[in-house]
């Protein structure tokens, strides 16, 4: 929960907040590291903020094909995010450069042929990759 607010505190100081041994704090951590909850410590940038433009894809995949297609798409570097549902939709996080002539070319030359609607968003209105406090305390 900590580590979620600020990556770069030290596991001492960690220790100090949770009044306990940073010895312990070091072992939950490297538990959780070891486990694949923690996957990596880094900066969050905001791509809207640095200029690009989000976009919203979603694709209507036959479901004998959807794993392909899904897979396709993550490939390409524009993409931050994709999602499967088990009806056959795949959603994808995308960004564009709102400078380039045809920003989701890529995107959708892998997607001929299937229905699909690209949606550029307009206002970011909440953008966390937190896990909230009250279902982190549910795991204990």
């Amino acid at each position: 929960m900590h580590l979620q607010k600020d990556a770069r505190l030290s596991l001492r100081e960690l220790g100090r907040i949770l009044e306990v041994p940073h010895t312990t704090v070091f072992t939950r951590v490297n538990k959780l590291i070891s486990r694949g909850i923690i996957q990596k410590f880094q900066a969050v940038l905001h791509p809207h903020d640095l200029g690009f433009k989000v976009n919203m894809v979603i694709i209507e995949a036959p479901q004998n094909k959807d794993d392909n297609i899904a897979e396709q798409i993550s490939e390409l570097g524009q993409v931050m995010k994709v999602f499967r549902s088990d009806a056959g939709k795949i959603f994808v996080k995308a960004l564009s450069d709102p400078t380039e002539t045809d920003p989701m070319k890529a995107i959708e030359s892998r997607l001929y042929g299937y229905d699909y609607v690209i949606h550029e968003i307009e206002q970011v209105v909440k953008y966390d990759h937190d896990l909230n406090d009250d279902l982190i305390k549910r795991m204990d």
